[in-house]
């Protein structure tokens, strides 16, 4: 039984009193005066003790104050067992004392029916890890495809997030976040002569047609060097270029890979060209995209130092870089620590 305004309401297992104080003191009854506040005697310990009532006021209206009581008696409601109803006592004190906030009825209530710690927040990190490891009738290839879009996207994004509090808005920032993109070279920004290209527009493809901008961040506008090969590879296309574009009438343009219009090349035919390439070389198909993957571990293998890698790809920081390749990073660590210890020499 508990007391709500004076009136007794029929409750089995709470017993709580509602009171507005009056302006005169002396505890007087007033509808017109003060703020409410409630005691609400929640289940008892685990132990079998009795608990503290739990006091909680300042608000406004007598409709609000029983509207968080009615919140309450939900929650403790979830479930018939006695138990369970101590964990979730025992987590209305704990988030009340930590946000002065009644915990979600939604998240308890899931966390109940799975079978969860009521006071642990699982990382949708550790989720993921658990989801994958739960497709057992999955072939292989889809499995590391698995693997790495959590890997690459959405560990990088959202691992951070308690599963409880993910919200759409996350998962569309994410997306904003792996936006397909396609680095722009234009001549201006190629010196073949001292063998660095600058990085200083895209194409962001959303649906079909493409878009031209500049970087998202800072960080993506960048130089890069090159290698000898790369170079004389790039000397010939240029060379072949000029040809063909001379032989069809046409003015010079500023991109550096173009069609036969002189336009620049649309991303999906680069990735078809792509697709093609590997089911020649007998490799499995690939996305355009992760040809920069591949360059970053390859990188990473050689021995690069890992603030290199991070200006190559254009990322922000070099932390992001070495979270999103920590299949590789590992391995150089071990390597770096081997080679440390070869520079010293100790006794025997």
């Amino acid at each position: 039984m508990f007391l709500v305004f004076g009136v007794v309401l029929a409750k089995s297992e709470a017993q709580a009193e509602l009171e507005r104080p009056g302006s005169g003191g002396g505890g007087k009854w007033s509808l017109h005066h003060g703020t409410w506040s409630y005691q609400l005697e929640l289940p008892p310990k685990a132990d079998g003790r009795r608990r503290n009532l739990l006091s909680r006021a300042g608000f406004s209206s007598q409709d609000e104050a029983d509207k968080e009581i009615i919140q309450i008696t939900e929650l403790l409601g979830i479930s018939p067992d006695h138990q369970t109803q101590i964990k979730v006592a025992d987590l209305i004190v704990e988030t009340i004392k930590k946000t002065r906030k009644l915990p979600n009825a939604e998240t308890v209530c899931r966390k109940v029916r799975t079978g969860q710690q009521l006071n642990r927040k699982i990382l949708l990190s550790d989720w993921l890890d658990i989801w994958l490891a739960g497709k057992k009738k999955i072939s292989e290839g889809t499995r590391d495809r698995y693997a790495s879009d959590v890997r690459l996207y959405l560990k990088p994004y959202l691992g951070h997030i308690p599963v409880e509090e993910l919200r759409v808005v996350d998962i569309a920032e994410m997306f904003d976040g792996i936006e397909e993109y396609n680095d722009v070279i234009r001549k201006p920004d190629v010196d073949l002569k001292n063998g660095a290209i600058g990085i200083n527009w895209q194409i962001t493809q959303r649906g079909w047609n493409p878009r031209h901008g500049k970087p998202k961040t800072d960080a993506g506008d960048r130089i890069i060097e090159l290698d000898t090969d790369t170079i004389k590879i790039l000397r010939t296309h240029q060379a072949r270029q000029n040809r063909e574009r001379l032989a069809a009438g046409l003015g010079e343009s500023e991109s550096f890979f173009t069609d036969e219009t002189g336009q620049p090349l649309h991303p999906a035919y680069v990735t078809d060209q792509l697709q093609w390439l590997a089911f020649d070389a007998g490799l499995p198909p690939i996305r355009l995209h992760d040809l920069r993957h591949g360059a970053a571990s390859l990188m990473l293998a050689a021995g690069v130092d890992i603030k290199i890698v991070q200006h190559t790809l254009g990322h922000v920081t070099s932390a992001y870089t070495r979270d999103t390749y920590t299949s590789v990073y590992p391995h150089l660590a071990r390597d770096a620590a081997e080679n440390t210890a070869a520079l010293l020499t100790f006794p025997h």
